[in-house]
């Protein structure tokens, strides 16, 4: 079975001994958001770097959350007084550190298209982290304004 990701990337990563069904586990994970599958050879070095990256750091962090298979989606959570708003549309399935790799593989950056005399308009994107590219989203609900 080819990879991304080695239990001794892991470590080497983040310091953390994972079992390798922990690594799979994650592997599936970033296979999933990425878009990419862990076979194809068209993927390039600095790519793959990037993914072993993230599958390394959502190893170590689905073994502290192991509710990621049975949590339910929600948009914002309040209790007890505390509000939590999530940075992004995945913040509760994706490691930190895994996302920030994830946002710089090459074919997640910016797509524009020049419209008329070289103006440059910004295309809609259908990402799992759109939110954080865009400097002027706001959410429809709980933006207090």
């Amino acid at each position: 079975m080819s990879t991304w990701a080695s239990t001794g990337d892991v470590v080497t990563y983040t310091g953390h001994t994972p079992a390798q069904d922990e690594v799979d586990r994650a592997e599936l994970w970033i296979e999933q958001l990425c878009g990419a599958e862990v076979e194809d050879t068209s993927i390039g070095r600095r790519d793959r770097k990037r993914l072993r990256a993230a599958v390394a750091y959502q190893t170590v962090w689905m073994s502290e959350h192991p509710e990621i298979f049975t949590a339910v989606d929600v948009d914002d959570l309040r209790q007890d007084g505390v509000d939590a708003i999530f940075a992004h549309a995945n913040a509760g399935l994706l490691a930190p550190m895994a996302h920030r790799a994830l946002r710089r593989l090459s074919w997640r950056g910016t797509r524009s298209r020049t419209v008329g005399k070289g103006s440059r308009h910004r295309i809609g994107r259908d990402d799992w982290d759109y939110d954080t590219r865009d400097r002027d989203w706001r959410p429809l609900r709980g933006s207090g304004r």
